[in-house]
């Protein structure tokens, strides 16, 4: 029997060092796909936060005029995002008259303004932009001025005003603003020297539609020496590197040691014998999405080169880029033949030794390893029950039981700072969480406790936090019985959302009906026991931009965009109006199938400039309106047809039907003012809110 074992482990000892010689080939292949599309990845990352930059920008912008006079928005955006992302170097809007916003990095550190003013229309003849003025052009000589701040300064404040005369800049004439034009979208412009800095890069753009019917461009730059510097911090094996290349044969970004001294020069005429191989086997096929791979020999040694095109979703490109690795295939297959030489010599020796202890170690082992890949199981499932005592021989198994149940304690503990469904979809996908996110629909929820500062006051601090933990324990349940996810808490306000991170195809019903589920369980009706807290909502539906956002060593799960700003005005109008719950008319219409609402008012919120019209829910669809309601909407009627005192009289009458109606009131108290004190002609029924 001993025979047999030894024979038989004998012959897999060197079957492995066989199979591990055979197979050293295929995983040379396998690991420089794995660095190809890992160098892709980050490649593309790079460039797509400057998409992002550009698609979240021209969000912000929409509607709002380009006036140079009055930069401090544009400046104020472009500020935040070149400040935070040290991959743009410059952020720009312009339009087709010429006019131009531009925040940039300088070499000390600081951001500085440009703004060029012009006076003219756009040229005439042909798409604004792809014809700008000349030699010769009756448009007037451009107003060039700087913002410049001191030396490493990245605030708005304590800048100082200069003029450029000798400064003709021309946005109309730069290659990004007719591509991005031309592309009718987003555009990857090929490379190009800078005005301004007069170092080479590149720019996505995207164009924006502007008021008084002026065509403008957002775009954000990055420059060449930028990339470069990035995409050395890419390993590829012990000695691989990393490159980018574009489509006309030439070196984009390397590493220092394989950069020319003459920028974008061609491959063929590299000083670096693997720049020079690139060019003798890259083709088309190097700009596909798929990778590509070849084997040449240099100096001596077989090298690996592989190639993937770079493709960022929706977006045209004016000259291919691709990414390509060089690397040596001894780096890949090294440590495989060294681990297979110590394998072979190692099992020889230890082969006798191991049969024996093999033969009674056999149950036991595998006993103590199936009760470990339970316990892996369970933590993979989010289940972190305390694992079964272990009574056996092998010390490292109990030491590991007791780093597992460590390990549940943490999480149990965790994932009460997480969303759990947040943490079960990533492990599910099995991704990593990334900084940045993407563009859904959803509907966002405020929630606010009334008069909670002076509730405050006059509580003991463990009293009151012991008061608010059964109110947010209560409210997060009824929010995640409708399938929402609870973002963040801000003391007693609440922030939820649905739509996210898991799709929820009915999100602005769900979301309102979780509202009012939690204003009868807080503010009481006849059926339930309220909870301690009168508690205000605001509900609206937007798309905004949802995903992980922090920094990189510091993630939150969140939501950013005007959509939020819109739902927590709202929450916040409800004290102004008497109500519990206030939705916006994106949310009504997503909900008004299963819902009545009454017309509250139309309002511009604190912040914004566009009117919204604001509803309160008043039951459900199937039940006929009350009278109260019926009279409210036709006094509502008459205050935006400005007969302002039989609007007075219905909003009265609302207030004797329903004794106490909130925005009856402020809107009966609105009509008296306006009759004595008329609104301008320009009027159009919105009532501009000072207050959050």
């Amino acid at each position: 029997m001993i025979g047999l074992v030894t024979l038989t482990a004998g012959a897999i000892v060197v079957n492995g060092y066989l199979a591990t010689k055979r197979h050293a080939r295929l995983a040379t292949e396998l690991l420089a796909r794995a660095n190809l599309d890992l160098a892709h990845e980050r490649v593309s990352a790079y460039l797509g936060r400057a998409r992002d930059a550009v698609l979240v920008a021209r969000r912000v912008f929409a509607g709002v005029a380009l006036d140079p006079l009055a930069p401090e928005p544009f400046e104020r955006q472009f500020f935040q995002v070149v400040g935070t992302h040290a991959q743009l170097s410059m952020m720009a809007i312009a339009d087709d008259g010429g006019n131009f916003v531009m925040v940039q990095r300088q070499a000390d550190g600081s951001l500085d303004t440009k703004i060029v003013t012009r006076t003219g229309a756009a040229p005439a003849g042909g798409a604004p932009g792809l014809a700008p003025p000349g030699a010769g052009s009756d448009e007037p000589a451009p107003t060039v001025r700087w913002h410049d701040r001191p030396p490493g300064e990245a605030t708005l404040s304590g800048h100082t005003v200069r003029l450029d005369p000798n400064d003709r800049f021309d946005p109309r004439s730069r290659p990004w603003f007719a591509g991005a034009l031309s592309a009718k979208g987003l555009f990857l412009s090929g490379v190009y020297v800078f005005h301004t800095q007069q170092t080479p890069g590149i720019t996505i753009s995207i164009p924006l539609k502007l008021p008084n019917g002026r065509q403008g461009v957002i775009s954000a730059d990055v420059r060449l020496a930028d990339l470069s510097q990035f995409i050395a911090t890419i390993e590829v094996g012990r000695s691989g590197q990393a490159l980018i290349l574009d489509g006309k044969g030439r070196l984009v970004a390397a590493p220092p040691r394989s950069m020319p001294k003459t920028p974008l020069a061609p491959l063929t005429e590299s000083d670096n014998a693997e720049v020079r191989a690139l060019a003798t086997v890259h083709d088309e096929s190097a700009f596909t999405a798929e990778a590509t791979l070849r084997s040449v020999e240099l100096d001596g040694s077989m090298h690996t080169l592989g190639f993937r095109g770079i493709e960022l979703p929706d977006t045209a490109t004016e000259v291919p880029w691709a990414v390509a690795v060089v690397v040596p295939e001894s780096d890949l297959t090294r440590p495989f033949e060294e681990s297979g030489t110590r394998s072979l010599g190692l099992s020889l020796v230890l082969l006798l030794i191991a049969v024996v202890v093999a033969m009674l170690m056999t149950r036991r082992i595998t006993k103590s390893f199936g009760l470990l890949a339970k316990e892996t199981r369970e933590i993979a499932q989010l289940h972190f029950d305390e694992a079964p005592r272990y009574r056996g021989t092998f010390r490292e198994v109990e030491d590991i039981l007791a780093a597992f149940d460590q390990m549940k304690l943490g999480l149990r503990s965790f994932q009460k700072y997480l969303p759990l469904k947040l943490v079960r979809k990533l492990l599910a996908e099995q991704t990593e969480p990334r900084l940045g996110g993407e563009f859904v629909e959803l509907t966002i929820f405020f929630s606010d406790v009334a008069n909670f500062t002076t509730l405050t006051e006059k509580t003991h601090p463990m009293a009151m936090a012991e008061r608010l933990g059964r109110y947010l324990g209560e409210m997060t349940a009824i929010i995640e019985d409708h399938e929402g996810t609870v973002i963040q808490y801000v003391g007693d306000e609440v922030m939820a959302i649905w739509g996210a991170p898991t799709k929820v195809a009915d999100h602005a019903f769900q979301a309102l009906a979780a509202a009012l589920a939690c204003a009868a369980r807080t503010n009481g009706d006849a059926s339930t026991e309220a909870l301690p807290f009168i508690t205000r909502f605001g509900i609206h539906s937007a798309q905004v931009a949802v995903g992980h956002f922090g920094s990189n060593d510091r993630l939150y799960y969140g939501a950013i965009g005007d959509g939020i700003n819109v739902a927590s005005r709202l929450e916040g109008a409800c004290k102004q109006y008497g109500v519990s719950v206030m939705v916006s008319e994106d949310t009504v219409r997503g909900t008004d199938k299963h819902f009545a609402f009454r017309k509250i008012d139309r309002v511009v919120l604190k912040g914004r400039q566009e009117p919204l019209d604001i509803y309160e829910p008043i039951g459900a669809a199937v039940v006929a309106t009350p009278e109260w309601a019926r009279v409210y909407q036709a006094a509502l009627e008459r205050y935006f047809l400005r007969d302002f005192a039989g609007a007075e009289r219905g909003f009265r009458k609302v207030l004797e039907i329903r004794p106490g109606d909130g925005p009856a009131a402020v809107l009966a108290t609105r009509c008296a003012e306006f009759a004595t004190r008329p609104p301008p002609d320009s009027w159009d029924g919105a009532w501009v809110m000072a207050m959050k």
